[in-house]
């Protein structure tokens, strides 16, 4: 059983995507308030190190088309 295009990092991603799927709407709306009630510097750093998380789980191989494979 091999899956080459996904790595740890990118199923704790998708783990979190899916968890995130149970979460009710007012959880949403809270973390949406407080983030609007950052500071500036605070909403751009959290949103670079959301940028660079996401950078960590892209790989940097080009995988080939999979219909070149057979």
């Amino acid at each position: 059983w091999e899956t080459t295009n996904v790595t740890g990092p990118l199923l704790l991603v998708m783990a979190v995507g899916f968890v995130t799927h149970l979460f009710p709407r007012r959880g949403f709306e809270w973390f949406r308030e407080r983030f609007v009630a950052l500071p500036a510097a605070a909403q751009g750093a959290a949103l670079v190190l959301l940028g660079l998380a996401l950078r960590q789980v892209a790989t940097q191989d080009v995988q080939p088309f999979i219909y070149f494979q057979f």
